[in-house]
């Protein structure tokens, strides 16, 4: 059955005009090459922040499982679809080894620099995440979010209380990565209350409300709470939790 115009996606149409020689060739063509590679490929998305600021969990909420055990001392991990289970190491002599399946503590005894870890998980069709595993000095992070900048298409900074070490970080930059920049306060649970919650988060968004293109709370282990297994979703709780808007926000 052929499809019509109207029923065509973005990437098709211009696969259509690519194919029938009606955009002009050099700059435009390319561009429209670049833009239908980007339309077809799940979306990228990196994770930063400093150690411990609740990326493994954000990770484990928006694929929808858990991936990453957040007890783990990892390298950066990517993680996108795969037909079978499957992680790839990068080691720091610049050799890939390959471990079947998709537990990360069989990966550590190799010490590797990165892992790319592949399942076959229905959200991995639509986006692909990358944690990203940095110490604790400005100059560290500042390295490590340029690093991922040039690898995603969206960069979301976790945080508890975005120090100001954390605001100079980003605050440097490029604004083309900020449009498309999050920051997601986490672990809103540990604070004792919903106001002292609601109170980080507007002190949070009075210095990174306008460097970033949304700030959002979200306590993980208050959306687990709600997806307890062999029980009903805790609808209400989920939402609470700040989960439901994250993943909206995100895959939207």
């Amino acid at each position: 059955m052929v499809q019509s115009d109207a029923e065509l996606t973005v990437a098709q149409r211009l696969g259509q005009l690519l194919d029938r020689g009606l955009l002009p060739a050099g700059g435009p063509a390319e561009a429209a090459e670049r833009l239908i590679e980007r339309l077809e490929r799940p979306a990228r998305v990196a994770l930063l922040g400093l150690p411990g600021s609740g990326k493994s969990a954000i990770l484990n909420l928006l694929t929808g499982a858990v991936v990453v055990p957040e007890t783990l001392r990892l390298p950066t991990i990517i993680v996108q679809h795969g037909a079978v289970p499957r992680m790839l190491c990068t080691l720091t002599d610049g050799r890939t080894e390959t471990v079947p399946g998709s537990d990360l503590n069989h990966v550590l005894a190799l010490n590797p620099a990165l892992v790319t870890l592949e399942m076959d998980l229905p959200a991995l069709k639509v986006i692909s995440l990358l944690e990203v595993s940095a110490g604790p000095m400005e100059a560290e992070q500042r390295r490590a979010a340029i690093w991922a900048s040039k690898r995603a298409d969206i960069l979301i900074w976790c945080t508890t209380s975005y120090l100001p070490k954390e605001q100079q970080v980003w605050e440097g930059m490029p604004d083309v990565v900020k449009d498309n920049g999050f920051l997601f306060l986490t672990k809103v649970d540990l604070l004792g209350s919903r106001e002292a919650a609601a109170g980080m988060l507007e002190r949070v968004e009075m210095r990174a409300g306008e460097e970033f293109r949304q700030v959002l709370s979200i306590s993980a282990k208050q959306a687990r709470a709600a997806m307890a297994p062999g029980a009903p979703v805790d609808r209400e709780l989920f939402r609470d939790s700040g989960a439901a808007a994250v993943i909206t926000t995100i895959k939207s």
